[in-house]
């Protein structure tokens, strides 16, 4: 059994589609279905149920996905492996996290790591910001750039604090203050991020006391700007989530807790160097570039 199987294997897990595995892998649905057959017909078991709108794993496929995932890990550590005896450092990172967040930090990371490392290759996996824990843990990216997760099943690296913040309208006369206590909102409704499962946040809200004064729950952050914008309420988001520029222009909710933001992964123990590496340069980064940030 060949690794590429391995790895069209995972692919189609993460996608549930044969469809979409085959465009992310640059092949036709019809090879990458071949593929899965011919692993299958290898281990003579079913790995996945496949239906008319997607495809999922069997009880054996999911037995077998664990030990699946460690040979392509260790696939990957001996390939950097043996780059490093040769002075090369090689490897490929999935990336995931904040949109926003990484929008603001990852082309300046990037851009460090190219140049200290041109043999790493880094791509961002646009992951609904729920889902992130759950590709973390299932090793559809490397890590992620996310507030403290709740689960203790992942490591956490925490880079700076983010303050919670009200996002006013641009002519709401309270805009100025650089804090706010909830009762100079008087009765404003309040739009919330789709993540306001999110402990933390659910503890401000409970704190606030405003949870049946959230009028919409929205994913995406610039609709969400957007609906602030044009009244239906006031925001609730942290600095991170944030462009460059609209930090300070937003009041810190008063009596609010920081929320630690970093990198979350798996296990920095069972790292590979690749990811070893690129957390240095960005600990290292947040350190001389992002300190105005922490508050």
């Amino acid at each position: 059994m060949s690794i590429a199987k391995y790895k069209t294997f995972i692919e189609v897990v993460h996608c549930q589609s044969m469809r979409k595995a085959a465009a992310n892998l640059n092949q036709t649905p019809s090879s990458v279905s071949y593929t899965i057959s011919s692993l299958e017909d290898e281990l003579g078991i079913p790995l996945f149920i496949r239906s008319k709108s997607k495809v999922t794993l069997t009880s054996y496929g999911q037995a077998l996905l664990p030990s699946i995932m460690d040979v392509l890990k260790a696939d990957k550590d001996l390939m950097e492996t043996a780059a490093s005896f040769s002075g090369l450092a090689t490897g490929h990172i999935y990336l995931g996290g904040l949109q926003l967040a990484m929008a603001r930090f990852l082309p300046d990371l990037v851009k460090r790591m190219q140049n200290a490392h041109p043999g790493i290759q880094i791509s961002p996996v646009l992951t609904p910001y729920p889902q992130l824990s759950d590709d973390l843990l299932c090793g559809n990216i490397d890590l992620a750039f996310m507030d403290r997760p709740q689960t203790k099943q992942l490591d956490f690296i925490p880079l700076i604090k983010s303050s919670y913040l009200f996002i006013l309208p641009e002519t709401h006369p309270l805009l100025t203050h650089r804090t706010l206590n909830i009762n100079a909102l008087g009765n404003e409704k309040f739009i919330v991020p789709a993540w306001s499962s999110d402990l933390a946040l659910q503890k401000l809200l409970d704190d606030l006391g405003i949870r049946d004064r959230i009028a919409y729950t929205i994913g995406d952050i610039s609709t969400l700007m957007s609906f602030v914008q044009s009244g239906f309420g006031i925001g609730i988001l942290t600095s991170t989530t944030l462009p460059i520029g609209y930090v300070q222009e937003y009041p810190i909710v008063e009596n609010s807790r920081p929320v630690d933001f970093g990198i979350a992964l798996p296990s920095q123990e069972n790292a590979s160097m690749a990811v070893r590496e690129f957390i240095r340069q960005t600990k290292n980064y947040f350190s001389e570039k992002h300190k105005s940030i922490v508050s």
